[in-house]
C-alpha cells in the first residue's frame, strides 16, 4: 500500500526559496523593460519611417521640380530657336514660288529689311549664292545694314541702300562652315555656336539650302541668332531656393546659365568659349566634372537622367535633359538642386520625434513600475505556494487574485495541487505497467529483427546463386576461339547484382547461332528468366533447328508457359543470328544490328518488323520475319542491348546510336576485342561518375577467315 505523499521523503532537498538567491530575471523587469522597449521602438520606428518618407518625398519633389524647370527651359529655348528657321522658311517659300527671284538683289534687300525683326536675338538674315555673291540685312550698333560679298551699306528709312560703310575685299561665303554644312546635308541645319564679333554674346546661325525645279542649288539662306533673351530668361529663372540650371553642348562647352557667370574668355585677340568643367562658378565646374566622370560620352544621353552627388559635403540632386530639334540641335539642360533646400522641415520633425521618444520613455517606465506592482503581488503568493509544494507539502491553496487571468491561474494551481496529490498515489503502479508493456514490445521487436535478418540472408543467397549461374553459362573464351573463321568477343555488366540481359554463342553442325536478349526489369525473376532463355536456345541449337521462325516460335511458347506458371509479368526482346558459310540470317525484335564492312561502310538492320517481344503472347509466328545477308572477310557484326545507347551522363544526355555507330566505324579495322574495348571505354567516359541505370551487354563478331 502506497504511503501518503505528505509523509514521503522527496528525492531532493530544497531550502525555502525565500532564503536563497535564484537565477533568472525578475517579473518587474520583464514587465517594465518590454513597455520601455516597445514604446521606444514604436516611436523610433515611426520617426525613422517619417524621416525616410520625408527623404523620399524630398527626392520626389526634387525630381518633379527638376522636370518642371526642364520643361519650361526646353519650351522657351525651342520657341526662341524656332524664329530664325521660320524666317528662313519664309524667304525660301518666296524664292521657290517665284515671288522674289533669287538674282533680284533689290527685292531681296527690301524683303530682308521688312523681315528682320527689331529684336536683340536676330542679328542678320541673308542669302549666299553658288557664284559667291551675298545679300543680307543685319543690325550693327542699333543700325540696319545691307551687306553684299564686298560692301556694307547703310539702310535708308524707306528701305533703300544708302552710303557705303565698309568694304570686304576677301569675303567668300562659300567657305563658311554654315554654307558648306547646309550644302552637304541638303537640309536646314544649325551652325556651330560662336561668340558675336561685336558683343561677345554667344550666337548661332540657322542655314537652309534652296534648289530650283531641276534640283540645282540656288543658294543658302541664313539667319543669325544671339542668345540674349535666352540668357535673360535663364538668369531670371528660379531653381528652388539656391539651385541653378545651365545648358551645355555634348562637347562640354557652356551655352547659357541661370547664374551671371562668363560663358567665354578672351585670349589675346581671340574669344574662346568656356567648357563647363572650366567655369569659374564652382557649382557648374563640380557638376560638370561629376557628370563627365559618370558619363564620359555626353552624346549617349538621349533621355532624362537623374542622379545625386556630393559637393562641399552637401548632397545635390542632378538632372540632365537632352534638348533636340529637327535641325540637328543637340544640347543638354542640367538642373542642380541642393538637398538642404528641402530638408529643413524634415530636420525639425526629427527633433520633435526625439523629444517625443524621451517623453514616451519616462511614461513607459512609470507605467511599467505601477503595473508590475499590481501584477506581481498575486504572483508572489503563487511562488510561495509553489515553494512549499516543492518541499513536499501538497495541501496548498491560494486566494483569488483581482486580475482575471491571475484568478484563473490561481484556480488552475489549486486544481493542479489536488490532482497532483491524487496522481502521485497511482504513478508508481502506472510506471510499472508501462515498463512491462515496453519489455514485451522489445521482445517482439527483437524477434522481428531476427526474422528480417534471416530473410535478408536467404534472399542474398538466392541472388548470389542466380548471379553465379548467369556468369557460369556465358560462353567461354575457348568456345569462341574454336570458331576459327570468326573473331567473337562479348561483354556483359549488370546494373545490379542480378541483371536481365542475356547473350550466347553456340556452334552445332557448322552453324554458328548467336542469341541476345533483354528481360524487362532486374533482380531474381529477370535473372532466372535469362537463364531459361539460354537453356531453351541451347536446346534448340543442339536440335539443329535452323528455321528462324520455328526457332523463335518454340522459344516464345516455352518461355510464355513458364512466365504464366511463375505468375510474372516479365517479357524480353530477343534477337537470333544464324551464320554459316558467309551467310547471315537475322530474326527477332531487338535493337538495330550494326554491320561494318571491310571498306568502312556501315549498315543498320532495323529489327522492329522482324519479330515480337518474347513471353507476351503464346503464339507469335505471324509476326516473325528474317533478314538475309552476307558477312565476308574483314566485315564486323555488332549486337548490343539498350543499356548502351540509352546510357546517360550527369546532364541526362544519352550516349545514342549515332555515337555507337561512329565508334564501330572508326575502329572497324581493329580486332573484335579492340572494337569492344574502344566502345566500352568511350561509354564509360561518357557516363563518367554517373550511376549505370541499365544492364550493358555487347557482342562483337568479325570475319577473319580469308577467302580461298
Amino acid at each position: 500500500m502506497t504511503k501518503p505523499l505528505a509523509s514521503k521523503t522527496l528525492p531532493f532537498k530544497m531550502s525555502p526559496l525565500r532564503q536563497q538567491s535564484s537565477p533568472g530575471v525578475p517579473v518587474k523587469v520583464l514587465l517594465i523593460v518590454p513597455f520601455v522597449v516597445q514604446t521606444v521602438a514604436a516611436v523610433g520606428l515611426v520617426g525613422f519611417l517619417s524621416f525616410r518618407n520625408g527623404q523620399q518625398a524630398v527626392n520626389d519633389l526634387a525630381s518633379q521640380l527638376g522636370l518642371e524647370i526642364s520643361e519650361r527651359v526646353q519650351e522657351r529655348i525651342l520657341v526662341d530657336l524656332s524664329i530664325p528657321h521660320r524666317l528662313n522658311e519664309t524667304t525660301a517659300g518666296l524664292i521657290e514660288s517665284g515671288v522674289i527671284p533669287v538674282t533680284d538683289i533689290g527685292r531681296l534687300e527690301l524683303h530682308f529689311w521688312k523681315l528682320i525683326p527689331p529684336a536683340e536675338q536676330i542679328t542678320e538674315t541673308f542669302i549666299a549664292r553658288p557664284d559667291g555673291s551675298f545679300t543680307g540685312t543685319r543690325w550693327s550698333e542699333e543700325q540696319l545694314v545691307f551687306d553684299t560679298a564686298t560692301t556694307a551699306s547703310a539702310v535708308e528709312p524707306d528701305g533703300t541702300r544708302g552710303e557705303i560703310l565698309d568694304t570686304f575685299p576677301d569675303y567668300d561665303p562659300r567657305v563658311r562652315t554654315w554654307y558648306q554644312e547646309a550644302v552637304t546635308s541638303e537640309a536646314a541645319i544649325w551652325s556651330q555656336i560662336y561668340p558675336d564679333y561685336t558683343t561677345n554674346i554667344l550666337g548661332i546661325t540657322a542655314a537652309q539650302p534652296i534648289y530650283d525645279a531641276e534640283g540645282n542649288l540656288e543658294g543658302v539662306i541664313g539667319s543669325s541668332f544671339l542668345m540674349t533673351l535666352i540668357n535673360q530668361f535663364m538668369q531670371q529663372l528660379e531653381v528652388g531656393e539656391t539651385g541653378m540650371a545651365f545648358v551645355l553642348e555634348p562637347t562640354g562647352d557652356l551655352v547659357t546659365s541661370s547664374r551671371d557667370t562668363p560663358l567665354q574668355v578672351r585670349q589675346g585677340e581671340e574669344v574662346q568659349r568656356l567648357s563647363a568643367a572650366e567655369s569659374p562658378d564652382p557649382v557648374i565646374q563640380e557638376t560638370a566634372r561629376f557628370l563627365l566622370e559618370m558619363i564620359p560620352d555626353l552624346n549617349s544621353i538621349q533621355s532624362v537622367k537623374q542622379m545625386k552627388f556630393s559637393f562641399n559635403d552637401e548632397a545635390h540632386f542632378l538632372q540632365i535633359k537632352p534638348i533636340q530639334d529637327d535641325y540637328g540641335l543637340s544640347w543638354l539642360l542640367v538642373t542642380v538642386l541642393p538637398e538642404r533646400d528641402f530638408m529643413a522641415q524634415i530636420q525639425a520633425n526629427t527633433r520633435t520625434t526625439i523629444l517625443l521618444c524621451g517623453l514616451a520613455l519616462v511614461i513607459a517606465i512609470l507605467t511599467g513600475i505601477l503595473t508590475a506592482r499590481w501584477i506581481t503581488q498575486p504572483l508572489l503568493r503563487l511562488v510561495h505556494a509553489s515553494e512549499t509544494m516543492a518541499l513536499g507539502k501538497l495541501d496548498q491553496q491560494v486566494d483569488p487574485a483581482p486580475i482575471r487571468e491571475l484568478r484563473i491561474l490561481g484556480e488552475a494551481f489549486n486544481s493542479m495541487a489536488r490532482q497532483l496529490k491524487e496522481s502521485f498515489n497511482t504513478l508508481e503502479n502506472r510506471v510499472q505497467e508501462r515498463t512491462e508493456e515496453l519489455r514485451a514490445a522489445n521482445v517482439q521487436i527483437l524477434a522481428l529483427n531476427q526474422q528480417l535478418h534471416q530473410e535478408n540472408l536467404r534472399m542474398g543467397a538466392e541472388l548470389e546463386v542466380t548471379r553465379r549461374l548467369q556468369q557460369a553459362i556465358l560462353p567461354r573464351p575457348g568456345e569462341l576461339e574454336g570458331i576459327t573463321e570468326l573473331d567473337i568477343v562479348g561483354y556483359m555488366e549488370p546494373a545490379v547484382e542480378v541483371g536481365g540481359d542475356y547473350y550466347d554463342v553456340l556452334r552445332y553442325n557448322g552453324t554458328v547461332t548467336i542469341g541476345i536478349g533483354d528481360v524487362t526489369g532486374h533482380g531474381l525473376e529477370s535473372g532466372i528468366l535469362s537463364i531459361m532463355v539460354q537453356t531453351a536456345v541451347r536446346a534448340l541449337a543442339v536440335a539443329s533447328e535452323v528455321d528462324a521462325r520455328q526457332f523463335i516460335g518454340v522459344l516464345n511458347r516455352a518461355l510464355y508457359d513458364n512466365i504464366q506458371r511463375m505468375g510474372s509479368d516479365k517479357n524480353l526482346s530477343f534477337l537470333l543470328v544464324h551464320y554459316q558459310d558467309n551467310r547471315l540470317l537475322i530474326s527477332g525484335q531487338h535493337e538495330s544490328v550494326i554491320i561494318a564492312r571491310a571498306n568502312g561502310d556501315l549498315e543498320l538492320v532495323d529489327t522492329d518488323e522482324l519479330g515480337f517481344p518474347i513471353g507476351l503472347e503464346p503464339e507469335i509466328h505471324s509476326f516473325l520475319h528474317s533478314y538475309e545477308g552476307n558477312l565476308f572477310f574483314g566485315d564486323t557484326l555488332v549486337l548490343y542491348t539498350d543499356g548502351i545507347p540509352e546510357a546517360e551522363d550527369a546532364a541526362g544526355v544519352l550516349y545514342g546510336l549515332d555515337r555507337l555507330c561512329t565508334m564501330v566505324q572508326e575502329n572497324h579495322h581493329l580486332t573484335a576485342a579492340g572494337i569492344r574495348d574502344a566502345i566500352i571505354n568511350d561509354l564509360k567516359q561518357h557516363i563518367g561518375a554517373w550511376t549505370i541505370d541499365d544492364d550493358v551487354t555487347l557482342v562483337v563478331l568479325k570475319h577473319i577467315f580469308p577467302p580461298g
